[in-house]
């Protein structure tokens, strides 16, 4: 993992680029923070099984772009998406996102090219809220 942000965690994460990345919590792990912002981001070729993990947090990501890696978990969190691109991502179930107890919000994101080999090719969502404006 190549960032890590814990409680009380305020970041803004901005023009990175994560490639390669092969721990168990992606290049990015979230946990309990409320103020985090991820900007002009791309997360590529990830090895381990997430792009990036958040828990009890609240974030927002314009422009991120998630291509051939593992999938995003989110787990009692708010998420909010801009303009992101979820591309050529593989999983077991939830290509691109596994969504857990959590609200996610999708403004002009696009996902394609994601493959499941159960279900869920983009996301998978359990006891959770999913809100989709224009794109």
């Amino acid at each position: 993992m190549l960032l890590s942000l814990g409680r009380r965690g305020a970041a803004v994460v901005n023009g990175t680029r994560f490639s390669g990345c092969d721990a168990d919590g992606g290049a990015v792990r979230i946990e309990g923070s409320d103020d985090v912002a991820v900007r002009d981001t791309e997360i590529r070729d990830s090895k381990g099984r997430l792009a990036f993990s958040l828990s009890a947090s609240t974030v927002s990501f314009e422009r991120l772009a998630v291509r051939r890696g593992g999938q995003f978990l989110s787990e009692g969190s708010t998420a909010t998406f801009d303009d992101c691109v979820f591309a050529d991502n593989a999983a077991d179930n939830g290509a691109a996102g596994m969504v857990d107890d959590s609200e996610i919000v999708l403004r002009g994101s696009r996902f394609s090219g994601n493959t499941a080999e159960g279900s869920a090719g983009a996301l998978d969502l359990a006891a959770s809220a999913l809100v989709s404006e224009g794109g």
